[in-house]
């Protein structure tokens, strides 16, 4: 069983507690046996991050049935998990004690690939806790290299990660990005949210070392964020006590304070003793930024048996030389420049270049209090040195003056120095005014753009409003020519027939009357329709009112209007509003006329962008296969049509009439 326990693809706190309830469910229904053990590593690990003390009980009960089985099924997950927990809960020998057993598992089955990887994996990760990142890493690329890419893509993924952190523990940060990038895209290509925010915490680690401390704190609140979405109660302590780091260098202590006191606290509460080491050690240097000695020197002091406990020789080297340099004037004289010494060769041995690197600095700064200006110089050369091989940084002033003074030629380095200034700001010059520039250049295009779009807009507009007026007026073309031609000429003939028979002049004139009445009412549609001030939907509906009210209660038919809220908002085209109109002219009429009923009930309302008309009495009816349809139903459909809508009609005899229009607002 190969078992990872840096990631856990987990989606979540309420995801991992379903996983773990159903595990236990497995290991309740299987006690006695390797379904029963394999449940139980994979419970161990599932709990591992946020319950230390409970995933060393599932693992302990795991390797004692698979014991009492007397099978190697489960074996190497336990033993990977017991010695991950007693590393971090500061236990090394009991750390090596199921190391050991580990690789003699692996040795005992050299074809179980499983075993092999766990084995360097765990192996690994122990030596890399303990500050011996030379020897922890061959471990992890045995175990890279064991990893099928196709097989065993998120266990890649997550060695990729551990490597890239032992290389920025060793100083190498341009392997230690590489690695970190690698993993994350794996990790992105997976959507495992919980490799993403361990590759963001080691981003910040490695913009933290390369003194991008802006940088360094937006990936430590990326996975910051991701950790408390996942409830990653372990993981919480390392991104913060690297937020702790981030803030301090930018001397923002407050928050600095705020951010390593909480990951000691959670490390304690955890039993996580090599994370509450490096909370103490960085809370200690926080207070020598404060001038808080006594502080600095009580938590050195509380950090340093600590890690002796746990064996981390390179930690322990670290407390002492600040416990030297806190001490008094005349003990600090016998003592410091030792501790200093030996914190370089700790350093050296374990291959963190970093740490080496700060040794040399206190003791060339030591030595340069000292007027020993050529040891100074030395040492202070080889900090550097390994600075940049870090990070690749150029020399600070700090090392220009100290060469000045051991060369003895601090006139000439002032002038020089003059000179590279003076070429710095001429050339710093010459970028701010190539940036101006461009700066000008871009924005004479943005204004020459932004008119050239208003221009175009304009006569978009322009435009858009003549066809509108074009299309408005051959509509009223077309209504004059339809409506109060055909009038004109009833009235024209009506009246010659008139005076051809005297004898039905009467007749005639009732005709003629009511042509002209109704060319009237179309010349008050026509324009009511056209005038801008009836747009509102709110202005159709009042005269949609008295119409009703002006046809249908002179015949004693009652009628209702069912309307919804938003319709008063509702503004509408001139062809919309007038066609709408007439199609609800024309069914009212028909209503009025053909149906016989007593009832007419209009509904509006607004669905799916589209207006809804529907106009239904409790007439007779009428059968549409039997009656030819007449100019009246055929003109609302052609007018619904006209404007991309819907027409529908609904009849049968004895069973009323229902005039349904679907109208578009666009």
């Amino acid at each position: 069983m190969l078992l990872l326990l840096v990631v856990l693809p987990v989606g979540g706190a309420r995801a991992q507690s379903a996983t773990a309830d159903s595990l236990r469910q497995v290991v309740a229904l299987h006690p006695r046996d390797t379904f029963g053990i394999k449940a139980l590593v994979k419970l161990a690990a599932e709990v591992a991050r946020n319950d230390p003390p409970r995933a060393k009980a599932y693992a302990i009960q795991g390797l004692r049935l698979a014991e009492a089985l007397q099978t190697p099924v489960g074996r190497s997950g336990c033993y990977s998990l017991l010695t991950t927990h007693y590393s971090n809960a500061g236990m090394p020998d009991s750390a090596l004690f199921y190391l050991d057993h580990l690789r003699l598992l692996a040795e005992s089955m050299p074809t179980d690939r499983d075993s092999q990887i766990n084995y360097y994996f765990t192996a690994g990760l122990f030596y890399k806790n303990r500050g011996e990142y030379d020897k922890a890493l061959p471990y992890m690329l045995k175990a890279l290299d064991q990893l099928e890419a196709d097989k065993h893509r998120l266990a890649r993924a997550g060695q990729l990660l551990n490597i890239g952190n032992t290389y920025n523990n060793l100083g190498n940060m341009r392997l230690a990005a590489d690695y970190h990038l690698k993993a994350l895209k794996e990790f992105e290509a997976q959507n495992n949210t919980r490799g993403q925010s361990f590759c963001l915490q080691s981003l910040g680690s490695d913009f933290l070392k390369l003194q991008q401390y802006k940088s360094s704190l937006y990936y430590f609140k990326q996975s910051l964020k991701l950790k408390q979405a996942l409830n990653d109660e372990r993981g919480l302590i390392t991104t913060r006590i690297g937020m702790g780091n981030a803030y301090r260098q930018l001397r923002e202590f407050e928050k600095a304070q705020q951010h390593l006191q909480q990951a000691l606290q959670e490390a304690r509460a955890l039993n996580q003793t090599q994370d509450e080491l490096k909370a103490l050690y960085d809370l200690g240097l926080l207070q020598l930024d404060l001038q808080q000695r006594d502080k600095a020197k009580a938590i050195f002091l509380d950090g340093l048996p600590l890690a002796r406990q746990r064996g981390d020789s390179l930690l322990s080297n670290k407390f002492s030389a600040q416990l030297a340099a806190l001490q008094q004037d005349s003990i600090r004289e016998l003592q410091l420049e030792k501790a200093l010494t030996s914190s370089v060769t700790m350093a050296r041995q374990a291959g963190d270049l970093e740490s080496e690197a700060d040794a040399y600095l206190k003791l060339a700064e030591w030595h340069a209090g000292k007027n020993q200006h050529e040891q100074a110089f030395g040492l202070l050369s080889r900090h550097y040195q390994l600075k940049d091989s870090m990070a690749g940084l150029q020399v600070l002033l700090q090392f220009k003056q100290l060469e000045e003074e051991y060369a003895q030629e601090k006139q000439a380095k002032e002038i020089m120095l003059l000179k590279k200034d003076q070429e710095l700001t001429q050339a710093i010059i010459a970028r701010q005014a190539a940036r101006q520039k461009i700066i000008s250049l871009v924005l004479a295009g943005l204004i020459l753009l932004g008119f050239v779009l208003f221009k175009h807009y304009q006569t978009l507009t322009r435009t858009k409003r003549a066809m509108a007026i074009e299309r408005v007026r051959n509509s009223i073309a077309r209504d004059l020519h339809d409506d109060i031609g055909s009038a004109l000429s009833s009235i024209h003939i009506n009246s010659r027939l008139a005076l051809q028979d005297p004898s039905r002049t009467q007749a005639h004139l009732q005709r003629i009357g009511e042509s002209a009445a109704g060319m009237l009412e179309s010349m008050s549609d026509i324009v009511w329709s056209i005038n801008p001030e009836n747009d509102t939907l709110e202005k159709m509906l009042v005269r949609m009112k008295e119409f009703a009210a002006d046809i249908l209660e002179p015949k004693n038919i009652s009628y209702s209007f069912q309307l919804c809220e938003e319709l008063g908002r509702i503004k509408l085209a001139v062809e919309t509003r007038k066609n709408l109109y007439l199609i609800f002219k024309e069914s009212i009429n028909n209503a009025a006329k053909y149906s016989e009923g007593s009832s007419v009930v209009i509904t509006i309302k607004l669905l799916n962008n589209c207006l809804h008309l529907c106009v239904r009495d409790n007439g007779k009816g009428f059968d549409f296969a039997a009656v030819r349809p007449g100019n009246g139903l055929l003109n609302m459909a052609e007018r619904a049509h006209a404007l991309r809508g819907q027409f529908q009609r609904q009849s049968a005899p004895g069973q009323g009439t229902e005039i349904v229009a679907a109208l578009p607002l666009t």
